[in-house]
């Protein structure tokens, strides 16, 4: 078996709920991710597919192919890349990109 770390360090102000990701495996939730935390998935050796989601907002499905005993972090947040004008369109227009999945760390146990 190996492991998917999913966390987040960002500030959200006022409810934690409402800046809540839902985190899917394989297209089945898999957890909440509250805007300063983690969720630790445990998997079996192969390739998956990792996503968040807040409300319409999706991060794009990143695959990972994992070993046994291997762990995997990701980092979720909010796009950050490109300029204010370009990340504003990306959130109207593709919802589907707003939300990104960054590698951070990968060990094994």
């Amino acid at each position: 078996m190996g492991r998917i770390v999913v966390e987040s360090h960002r500030q959200w102000f006022g409810d934690q709920r409402l800046g809540t990701f839902t985190v899917s495996l394989d297209g089945v939730r898999a957890g909440k991710l509250p805007p300063e935390g983690k969720v630790v998935m445990r998997c079996e050796a192969g390739l998956h597919t990792v996503r968040v989601r807040q409300w319409w907002y999706k991060s794009r499905p990143t695959r990972l192919h994992i070993s046994i005993g291997q762990s995997v972090s990701l980092e979720a947040n909010i796009l950050q890349s490109g300029n204010v004008l370009a990340r504003f369109a990306i959130v109207m227009l593709a919802p589907w990109r707003a939300l990104t999945l960054v590698e951070i760390a990968n060990e094994r146990e």
